[in-house]
């Protein structure tokens, strides 16, 4: 089925457990929208630091209320938006992982927050030879092309607030969409 605004939609209904998931599959990825290096590394992390009607406390207090995540991700080539919840909880939960999409702050100082916590694992991970391998490997393969590419810490620190912004704007189109929801849950619901 497509729904009015253009997503596709997938419905497999299995009613043993009063439990509902739902994964949105995008496609198109960072290669595709020409974000910069690191961008998506931030992405997830920062939907969770408030919308424009909740704080981070309270967004995630609410999450954690209705016993549920919800998880952001998006790669080279495409990405998703998931959760599960119990049935009763899933208009909650929707809800919620709508607002995360549609209205994230991605408020500066905890980019700023994030950027420090993921420079000092980048400078740790630098120590460990299996990190190492799964840098050279690419640029090996691939040479210049996207997939050669590995973020470092030169692209963490040169990704801004409105990079990240910019790329849950670009990314999260109804248009690109895929919507599967499985569970305890009808097709007409």
């Amino acid at each position: 089925d497509t729904l009015s605004n253009g997503a596709r939609l997938v419905v497999v209904e299995k009613h043993d457990l009063p439990i509902v998931s739902l994964s949105i599959h995008f496609e198109g990825g960072t290669n595709q929208l020409g974000t910069r290096m690191g961008v998506s590394s931030f992405l997830s992390a920062m939907m969770r630091e408030g919308t424009a009607t909740r704080t981070a406390d309270p967004l995630n207090n609410e999450l954690a209320l209705l016993g549920t995540n919800v998880g952001f991700g998006v790669g080279a080539e495409g990405g998703s938006a998931s959760f599960s919840s119990l049935s009763r909880t899933f208009d909650q939960t929707i809800d919620i992982m709508m607002d995360m999409m549609l209205h994230s702050t991605c408020p500066a100082p905890a980019l700023e927050r994030l950027r420090t916590q993921a420079l000092a694992s980048y400078t740790r991970a630098q120590d460990v030879v299996g990190t190492l391998a799964a840098e050279i490997t690419p640029k090996l393969l691939y040479g210049d092309q996207p997939y050669g590419r590995v973020v470092d810490a030169a692209d963490l620190k040169a990704v801004t607030r409105d990079d990240v912004a910019g790329l849950a704007k670009a990314f999260f189109v109804p248009a690109n969409a895929t919507v599967y929801v499985v569970g305890d849950m009808t097709r007409a619901q």
